[in-house]
This record gives structure tokens, C-alpha cells and sequence, in this order.
């Protein structure tokens, strides 16, 4: 069977092949054409609903904002993710820090934490707003991993 796809230089081309019997089926999809019906299992991952998994977000303030600004932020992000479905918002005002390096000509910056569980959907969001904002000079987010407790053997009873 021949592949759908042709190299021709460095590019990828896909050739997408006509179906001359019917004219309403139009032009067949390689993919389908190769493997049939069937969706790898990282496609079916991807669709449908979302796993809520456990996120960490970072992001450093400008110092030369106030306390009700800092404040006015924080709630700002949260209900921003309360409002994409996010469950469980902790927030750690870590409080005015020297930073490493200069950024945007601030020595110091306000680090503010977040740890949730949440749909992944949300975190783009959350970050184009971040971007956008000029009291945000840095943010990172980071996906943690759940360790689940491994159940305990179980003794089989003597008779």
C-alpha cells in the first residue's frame, strides 16, 4: 500500500486522492483512508472531557505597585480561574523578593503562588492574560505529579 504522504525536498506533502464514484464523498481523508475508523489512543486522549490534573503557577509582580493593587492582581487571577471551572485555588503571597537578575529594570519583584486542579484548557487563558498584563514581569506554570497510594497487599487468610 502506498502512503498517503510524499517527500518532495524537505517539505511534507499530503496527497489527498478524489473519490470519482460518488461526487457527494468529495475527497478522502488519508488518514481514514490508512487506518480506517480508528483514532490512535493519544487522539482519544485528547478529545472529549478533560482530566483535571494539579498545577502550580509562579508569577512576580512589579514592586513599585501597591498593596491594593497586589491584592486587586491575586483576586484578579483567581476568580479569572474560578471562572474557567478550576477547583481548589491556594494562593501564597510569598512577599517582596530580590530577583536574580533584572527584568524589565526591577531588582526586586512580588512572588505570588497558586497551586489548583483544573482542566489543561484553563492555563492558556490564564497566561495570554498574564502576557497582556504589564503588572505581571514573570509567570510559569508547572504541572504537578500526583502520587497516588499504592494499595497494601492483601494476606491470604489460612483455612
Amino acid at each position: 500500500m502506498s502512503s498517503p504522504c510524499s517527500k518532495s525536498g524537505e517539505r511534507l506533502r499530503v496527497q489527498l486522492s478524489y473519490d470519482e464514484s460518488s461526487p457527494e464523498a468529495g475527497f478522502k481523508d488519508p488518514f481514514v483512508a490508512r487506518f480506517g475508523a480508528k483514532l490512535p489512543a493519544r487522539k482519544k486522549r485528547c478529545m472529549g472531557k478533560q482530566k483535571a490534573a494539579i498545577y502550580e503557577t509562579m508569577y512576580i509582580l512589579r514592586p513599585d505597585i501597591g498593596e491594593e493593587r497586589t491584592e486587586q492582581s491575586i483576586d484578579k487571577y483567581r476568580t479569572l480561574l474560578q471562572d474557567l471551572g478550576v477547583e481548589k485555588v491556594e494562593i501564597q503571597h510569598r512577599g517582596k523578593r530580590r530577583l536574580a537578575y533584572e527584568i524589565d529594570k526591577h531588582r526586586d519583584g512580588i512572588y505570588i503562588q497558586m497551586n489548583y486542579s483544573g482542566p489543561g484548557s484553563c492555563i492558556a487563558t490564564m497566561e495570554r492574560s498574564m502576557k497582556m498584563s504589564e503588572e505581571v514581569i514573570r509567570y510559569l506554570t508547572i504541572v504537578q505529579t500526583a502520587t497516588e497510594p499504592e494499595p497494601e497487599p492483601e494476606e491470604a487468610s489460612e483455612e
